[in-house]
C-alpha cells in the first residue's frame, strides 16, 4: 500500500507528456498504473465508440456512393466491423487493468489493433481519390477527421491511441491530397492532426490528474482508516464524538466499553447524562466537568483535559482532546476527540504526592510539608507584620515503652497521640511529625495574647492521658519548647520559654 501510495503521489506532482501518452516503460510500475487508469475506460465507453463509427460510416458512404463502387463499399463495410469487432475483443481484455498492470505486449497489440481500424477508417479516401473526386474526398477526410475528435472528447480515448489513429489516417489523407492535387488540404490534414493530437494528451492529463487526486484521497482514507483501526485495537484510549447537542455519535465499542454499555445502548444519548452520575439529577456537577460545558459551548479545542466522571455509581477520571467539528460551510457539527481512563495513574501520583508530604504512619504532615508551612507563615507575617510561631513536641519515656513493649506497640502509640493532635488542629494551626517521637506545630497568625501558651496546655493536657493498648495502660511525659516567631525576632517582641513536666509513671 505504501508503494503504491508512493507512486500516486509522485505521479501526480508532475505528469510528463511522455507518461501521459504512455509510449516506453521509463517510470517501471507508475507508468503501468497510469495506463491502468487509461484503457479501463476504452470498455466502458463501448457503446458512445460504436454509436460514433456507425454515424461516421454512414457518412462516408453517402460521400463515396457517386464512386459506383458498390463491392468495395461491402468489402469495406465487411473489414471495417472485423477490425472494430477485434478492437472491442482488445477492449473488454483491457476493462481491468486499473486493478492490475497493463504489461507492453498488451499495449502494442492493442495500438496495432488501432492502427488497423486506422486504415480501415481512411480507405473511403483512398477510393475518393482514385476515382479523382476531389468533393468526395474532402467530405470524407472532414468525417474522419470529426471521428478522431469524437473519440477523444467523447469516449477517452487514451492519447496513445488517438495519436495513432491520428497518424495513420492523417499519412492516408496527406498521401491521397497530394495525388489530388490537394496541397492546402494536406496542410490542413497535418494541422488538424496535430491540434487533434496535442488535444487528447491535454484532455488525458486532466483525466488522469483527477483520477490520481482520487486514488490519493482514497489511499488516505484507507491509511486513516487503518490507523484509527490499530489506535482502537492496540491501545488504550478511544475515539468519542457529540453533536451540537451534546449527544454522543458514532459511539466506537472501546468509548462505549468506557462508559460501561454498549454502542447501540449510547448512540444518541446525552454524554454528559452518561457521565455525570447521580449529580445529574441534583445539578451539582464537579468542577471539571463545568469545564468541560463550558468549553463546549465556546466551541474551542482542549487537550489532555483531565474530568471526573462516575460510571456505574464509582468515580473515575477522564483525559480527553477534542475539536470542534464543520462542515464545508463552516456550520458546527459538534466535538470529536480520544480520551482515555487515567484513574489508576491518578491514584498513583495522588498516593505519591501524598507519600511525598505525609508520614505514612501517623497520617500526619512531615517534615517537608511543616517546612513549607513554616515558611508560608514567616511569609504571611513579614507581610501583614504579625507574629507566627514554632512548636516543637517530644514525648519523654518513649524510648523506654518502644524497647520494653515492642515497635508495634511504639507505633501503635504514636498513631494514637497523632489522632489526639488532629483533634487539636484548627485553620491556624499544622501538626506534623518530624521523626521518631518528635512533632510540631506551625502556628501561622499567634498575634493574640497568651494564644501559643493555650495551645501549649491544650497539647500537654491531651497527651498526658493514658493509653489504652494491647491491654497495656501507658503514658508519656510530655515536654514543650516554646519559640518567637520570626516576626517576633525581627520586631522584638518575642519571648523564650519552656515548660517541662516529670515523666508519668508507666504502667505495663
Amino acid at each position: 500500500m505504501s508503494d503504491r501510495q508512493g507512486h500516486t503521489s509522485a505521479l501526480s506532482d508532475s505528469l510528463a507528456t511522455r507518461a501521459v501518452i504512455g509510449f516506453g516503460d521509463r517510470g517501471g510500475e507508475g507508468w503501468a498504473h497510469l495506463r491502468g487508469f487509461q484503457y479501463p475506460q476504452l470498455w466502458r465507453n463501448l457503446h458512445w465508440r460504436t454509436g460514433i463509427f456507425a454515424v461516421s460510416t454512414s457518412f462516408l458512404l453517402l460521400a463515396n456512393a457517386s464512386a459506383g463502387h458498390p463491392l468495395l463499399l461491402a468489402g469495406w463495410l465487411g473489414l471495417l466491423a472485423l477490425v472494430l469487432g477485434h478492437n472491442a475483443r482488445l477492449d473488454r481484455q483491457l476493462a481491468d487493468t486499473d486493478r492490475r498492470a497493463m504489461v507492453p505486449g498488451e499495449l502494442s497489440g492493442y495500438l496495432v489493433a488501432t492502427a488497423a481500424v486506422a486504415l480501415a477508417c481512411s480507405l473511403p479516401l483512398v477510393l475518393a481519390a482514385h476515382a479523382g473526386d476531389s468533393r468526395a474526398f474532402l467530405i470524407s477526410y472532414l468525417v474522419v477527421a470529426t471521428t478522431a475528435t469524437a473519440l477523444t472528447l467523447v469516449a477517452s480515448a487514451p492519447p496513445a491511441a488517438t495519436i495513432v489513429f491520428v497518424t495513420v489516417k492523417t499519412l492516408v489523407a496527406v498521401a491521397c491530397a497530394l495525388l489530388l492535387g490537394e496541397f492546402v488540404a494536406a496542410f490542413a490534414a497535418v494541422a488538424i492532426a496535430a491540434a487533434i493530437g496535442i488535444g487528447s494528451v491535454e484532455i488525458s492529463r486532466s483525466y488522469l490528474q483527477a483520477r490520481l487526486s482520487e486514488a490519493a484521497i482514497a489511499e488516505k482514507s484507507e491509511v486513516v482508516s487503518l490507523l484509527l483501526r490499530e489506535f482502537e485495537e492496540n491501545e488504550a484510549d478511544w475515539l468519542w464524538q457529540v453533536d451540537t447537542h451534546r449527544r454522543i455519535r458514532k459511539a466506537s465499542p472501546r468509548f462505549a466499553f468506557a462508559l460501561g454499555r454498549t454502542s447501540e445502548d449510547v448512540e444518541g444519548k446525552s454524554f454528559f447524562e452518561l457521565v455525570a452520575g447521580e449529580a445529574w439529577d441534583s445539578g451539582q456537577f464537579p468542577p471539571s466537568l463545568h469545564d468541560l460545558a463550558e468549553r463546549l459551548k465556546r466551541r474551542e479545542s482542549f487537550s489532555n483535559l483531565i474530568v471526573k466522571v462516575t460510571i456505574n455509581r464509582e468515580n473515575r477520571w477522564w483525559e480527553l482532546s477534542g475539536t470542534p467539528m464543520l462542515d464545508d460551510q463552516g456550520a458546527h457539527l459538534g466535538f470529536r476527540g480520544v480520551g482515555s481512563d487515567v484513574t489508576e495513574q491518578r491514584e498513583s501520583s495522588e498516593k505519591i504526592a501524598y507519600l511525598a508530604r505525609y508520614d505514612t504512619l501517623t497520617g500526619l504532615p512531615n517534615r517537608l510539608m511543616l517546612n513549607e508551612a513554616l515558611g508560608e507563615a514567616m511569609r504571611y507575617a513579614k507581610q501583614w507584620r504579625t507574629r507566627c510561631a514554632f512548636l516543637m513536641i517530644d514525648l519523654d519515656r518513649f524510648k523506654s515503652i518502644n524497647d520494653s513493649l515492642g515497635h508495634m506497640v511504639g507505633d501503635q502509640l504514636l498513631a494514637q497521640v497523632s489522632r489526639r493532635l488532629k483533634e487539636l488542629a484548627g485553620d491556624n494551626a499544622l501538626i506534623g511529625r518530624l521523626g521518631g517521637d518528635e512533632f510540631a506545630i506551625v502556628i501561622r497568625d499567634a498575634s493574640e495574647q497568651g494564644l501559643v501558651e493555650k495551645i501549649a496546655q491544650r497539647v500537654i493536657d491531651r497527651l498526658s492521658r493514658p493509653y489504652e493498648i494491647d491491654h497495656h495502660t501507658l503514658y508519656v511525659g510530655r515536654q514543650c519548647r516554646l519559640g518567637p516567631g520570626p516576626q517576633g525576632r525581627q520586631d522584638g517582641r518575642g519571648a523564650d520559654a519552656q515548660r517541662r513536666s516529670g515523666a508519668l509513671p508507666g504502667q505495663g
